[in-house]
């Protein structure tokens, strides 16, 4: 699990511009969105991302009368998904990996009685990053 620093993670004022800084910057795919007291309210995946910009014309130009600079400001709880899904850190790495592939994700918050961030568990942190390999 990655904890601290480590955490892709943005207040939920923040824009979508930073929300794309943090998830360059963490680089495994997702930033948690929280609110105050850091208990977590969405997720922001580079799917949702490209998906928004697809839906919103944006990369074929103007959205919808939304100038790119606009777009770049919009609010990222315009975009996020709220209520992701989570874990409590006290849960058994296999319980971590079998939520995931019930619900067909590769990235879980983790969280405490409060709903309060503690980490994200990627689904290479529980494979191994590259320490399991397979022969053909």
């Amino acid at each position: 699990m990655l904890t601290s620093d480590k955490v892709p993670l943005i207040r939920q004022e923040e824009t979508l511009k930073q929300a794309v800084a943090e998830l360059n910057k963490k680089n495994i795919g997702a930033v948690l969105v929280v609110k105050e007291s850091h208990k977590l309210c969405g997720i922001i995946t580079d799917g949702d991302i490209r998906r928004h910009l697809l839906e919103e014309k944006w990369l074929g130009g103007e959205a919808s009368g939304v100038g790119r600079s606009e777009e770049s400001r919009k609010q990222i709880t315009e975009i996020m998904t709220p209520h992701p899904v989570t874990i409590s850190g006290e849960l058994m790495a296999a319980d971590a990996l079998s939520l995931m592939q019930s619900k067909d994700i590769t990235v879980l918050a983790v969280v405490d009685e409060d709903h309060k961030v503690e980490g994200i568990l990627h689904l290479h942190d529980l494979l191994g990053k590259g320490e399991f390999r397979f022969l053909i």
